[in-house]
């Protein structure tokens, strides 16, 4: 990376979000463990299927919008290495909710958008099994 003066408020909000990035992806395990977690208390105590499937199906929807959220971290990220690389100035630095706020998808782009991100395997991966899990567990 480049260290014109005219770069360090790119390169400090790039360390910030990298930063904050890599906490999403601790708090994407976080979720995916306490969803076995709670599946097999809820399997051991022989709760209703559909019961532990809600759960499962809930913190699946929670993973996903990290993930989501995780992934418009990741664009801005790329977005400022570029800038710093080619050292545009034209890239505003400390502006990332604001330029998503100009291009916030409405409502149902916005659920859509977190229904793709739940169905990528590295987010989907432990959810399926465990429902699949729940279903054959007598």
């Amino acid at each position: 990376m480049k260290t014109e003066p005219q770069n360090q408020p790119l390169q400090l909000e790039w360390l910030a979000l990298h930063r904050d990035n890599e906490k999403y992806e601790h708090y994407s395990l976080l979720i995916k463990l306490t969803t076995i977690t709670l599946t097999f208390i809820g399997i051991i105590m022989q709760q209703p299927a559909l019961l532990i499937i809600n759960f499962i199906f809930i913190l699946w929807l929670q993973d996903s919008i990290w993930k989501t959220y995780q992934g418009r971290t990741s664009e801005r990220i790329l977005l400022l290495e570029q800038a710093i690389i080619d050292d545009k100035q034209s890239t505003t630095a400390f502006s990332f909710y604001r330029q998503w706020q100009e291009k916030r998808p409405n409502i149902f782009n916005l659920v859509l958008e977190y229904i793709k991100s739940s169905m990528r395997p590295t987010v989907a991966y432990p959810y399926v099994a465990l429902i699949i899990l729940t279903l054959i567990t007598p």
